[in-house]
């Protein structure tokens, strides 16, 4: 999907859920590489999910930003990339 666009598509929405929802169990690693719709990338810690915590780290800024749900990671414009 386009970085200009308001939301990701459901499709990218709902790998989103399921892979955070397993605790990031599916996939190989210790990171998840993350993408917002206005451009910028994160990255949240497999081990962080495990722990039902979301914690994002943005690339650029450095910037820790910690999500309560996957939902609320979803609405702030966040998926897996």
């Amino acid at each position: 999907m386009l970085f200009n666009a308001k939301r990701w598509s459901e499709n990218s929405n709902e790998f989103t859920r399921n892979v955070l929802a397993n605790g990031g169990s599916c996939l190989l690693g210790d990171l998840l590489h993350c993408k917002h719709v206005e451009g910028s990338f994160g990255l949240v810690n497999t081990s962080d999910v495990l722990r039902s915590t979301i914690r994002l780290l943005d690339k650029a800024t450095m910037r820790e930003t910690v999500f309560e749900s996957v939902e609320e990671f979803i609405s702030a414009g966040w998926t897996l990339d």
